[in-house]
């Protein structure tokens, strides 16, 4: 399928590095909620 094991490894390190990208890229957490419940909430004060 491939001419060479080297072209064979060009391609997989280069579907890895894209995949580690779009990976990277990507935005799970924010601060936002961690602030949120940092600020003190004057309803549950005692």
């Amino acid at each position: 399928m491939f001419p060479s094991e080297t072209n064979a490894s060009t391609l997989a390190t280069e579907i890895v590095l894209r995949s580690s990208e779009e990976w990277a890229l990507k935005c799970y957490l924010t601060m936002d909620a961690l602030k949120a419940i940092e600020k003190p909430n004057p309803q549950h004060s005692s």
